[in-house]
């Protein structure tokens, strides 16, 4: 085996290997995607329940207490809003400018211009390594994204509380009066 073909051999199974993590990372984003619209849904269903029982609160003595309850409830609503807004993806300007990761996978210029003259061992290198930083440009954003879902999650978990919170307190007072 000549040194050409041991050379291709070799950049054959490092663009396999390549394109595999591709593949995941892909299929990460999808799973990403998918969860975000997911808790998108739950989030904008919550919203509408709060904002109906925001203006349904019977009256509690002493009205510190109402206040209170009232206050709970409408952090609650703004923790929810805060959500929805993370979680659908408002970003800084510089952020919404970056082109898609799968424009990492476009052929080099240089290599174009002289791809009657690569061997087959030079065009699976520049393969392998345009195909490489995909998937890394592609982890980057999925890691991200992980990480606005995540505090998405959080927030919700946050709301979550002072709802309950506010729900106690009505039902513990409610019975009082």
């Amino acid at each position: 085996m000549d040194a050409s073909s041991e050379a291709a051999r070799k950049w054959s199974v490092l663009l396999a290997y390549a394109d595999r993590r591709w593949q995941a990372e892909v299929e990460n984003a999808r799973r990403l995607a998918e969860r975000a619209k997911t808790l998108i849904t739950l989030v904008s269903a919550l919203l509408g329940l709060g904002f109906l029982k925001f203006g349904s609160l019977e009256v509690i003595e002493p009205t510190i207490l109402f206040h209170a309850i009232r206050s709970f409830l409408a952090a609650g609503v703004a923790l929810l809003v805060a959500a929805l807004l993370l979680l659908l993806g408002f970003r800084r300007q510089r952020d919404q400018a970056r082109p898609l990761a799968s424009r990492s996978l476009a052929w080099p210029n240089e290599a174009r211009l002289n791809a009657s003259k690569l061997g087959e061992a030079a065009a699976l290198e520049i393969a392998c390594s345009v195909v490489t930083q995909a998937a890394v440009d592609l982890q980057i954003r999925n890691t991200g994204e992980q990480g606005r879902i995540d505090s998405g999650q959080l927030l919700l978990v946050f709301a979550a509380f002072c709802a309950g919170v506010s729900m106690l307190l009505h039902l513990a007072f409610a019975r009082v009066v």
